[in-house]
């Protein structure tokens, strides 16, 4: 074989398990269909730094860009819940540069003793007898086949080696979000708090602020695909609020991200024998907010001591590979599943709702907003409103 474990992405899910990998003995080649790791930004750049040090991931201030307090969280009619970062999940408490940080944990598998290749497009798994034996891949108009006994895939949410080892990933539009993200400057805002606006329009959109700085910000809408029905209806309600923000309308875009995130629960199955999906790949992305850097940098650290494992035992089969499955759910799945259901019950109840709840979290101080939190809100002081709502755990 030519490496023990080949890794399909280059993002901080896929750096990780290569780096985890390759620190406990395996021969590990990490492959980036892009030239350059970290390009194209489709972040918020928004992270927890509780989450970074779980995963054994050294604070660098060299892809900080912003360490911020907390939260400041907007029902529908302006209400504000401030909360802070220690209190959230894990996107909050630092503002990072993504291309930074995604090189620099790169950086750390290839120090750990991972090969790196960029700039090279997975064509396929070669599978021979339901057995994984390598990637077939195109570099340069080259092509080439590539051996090993285990495949990571941590190739986002359209994850192609998910889909070729046969797994299920197929995602409902109404677990399905646009995004439109502008990078604004020019601004003058106060950079200690990130800021997220709830159910703004008949879309039920989510918008965010994550400050890199006093006049700079990257500031994205989020709408179900489900509730979007014409082109242009998602930069149409971004352009619309940006202009009517006392703050945000006076700065300037200079970039712009857009795409699909993935607002489902975790796949049923991550494995296959001789395959693992970590990150976006595997939906460990946070339905309330669609995060998911810590989630994939969580998963790629299972994923990547457990291919270790299994390349010593020589055992690729999917019975030892349940190993990486309990392990990235007994850390995860709750938190995610909570999260999704609660997303589901947030998009059907009305904005009128959201704003009782908000002001009365503010009125008993709610330090931690939290699913099970605002549950014992509506328990307490609101039974009708939970009546509607239903059972979210």
């Amino acid at each position: 074989m030519d490496y023990d474990l080949i890794v399909v992405g280059a993002g901080p899910g896929g750096s990780t398990a290569a780096r985890f990998a390759a620190e406990n003995g395996a021969r590990v080649l990490l492959l980036e269909k892009r030239e350059k790791i970290g390009y194209p930004v489709r972040c918020g750049e928004g992270i927890a730094p509780k989450w970074l040090e779980f995963s054994n991931i050294p604070i660098d201030n060299y892809w900080i860009s912003k360490k911020v307090k907390g939260a400041k969280i907007f029902s529908p009619n302006g209400s504000c819940l401030v909360v802070e970062d220690d209190n959230l999940g894990t996107e909050v408490g630092l503002v990072i540069d993504r291309v930074k940080f995604d090189q620099t944990v790169a950086d750390l598998a290839v120090e750990a003793g991972a090969e790196c290749r960029v700039g090279v497009f997975v064509k396929s798994l070669i599978i021979e007898n339901n057995t994984v034996k390598g990637v077939e891949v195109t570099s340069n108009g080259v092509e080439e086949k590539i051996s090993c006994n285990l495949v990571i895939g941590a190739d986002g949410f359209e994850s192609q080696v998910g889909r070729w080892a046969g797994l299920n990933t197929l995602t409902k539009p109404s677990d399905s979000c646009g995004a439109l993200q502008y990078y604004l400057t020019n601004l003058n805002i106060d950079p200690n708090y990130c800021e997220f606006y709830l159910s703004k329009g008949s879309k039920g959109a989510y918008i965010w602020s994550f400050p890199k700085s006093k006049t700079e910000s990257n500031v994205g809408i989020g709408c179900l695909m489900s509730r979007v029905h014409n082109p242009g209806e998602i930069r149409d309600l971004l352009d619309d609020f940006i202009s009517n923000h006392p703050d945000f309308s006076k700065g300037t875009s200079i970039n712009e991200m857009g795409g699909g995130v993935s607002l489902s629960p975790p796949l049923d199955k991550t494995i296959r024998q001789g395959v693992m999906l970590v990150g976006d790949a595997a939906r460990h992305i946070d339905s309330i907010t669609g995060g998911g850097i810590a989630n994939a940098c969580i998963a790629g650290m299972v994923a990547g001591k457990v291919a270790a494992d299994s390349i010593k035992s020589k055992d690729y089969s999917e019975e030892f590979l349940e190993k990486y499955e309990k392990g990235w759910r007994e850390l995860m799945e709750d938190r995610l599943y909570h999260s999704y259901v609660a997303k589901t019950k947030l998009s059907q109840v009305s904005p009128e709702m959201i704003d009782t709840v908000v002001a009365t979290m503010n009125r008993v101080g709610v330090a931690e907003p939290t699913v099970q939190s605002i549950l014992s809100v509506l328990d307490e002081y609101h039974p009708d409103i939970l009546r509607e709502v239903g059972e979210m755990i």
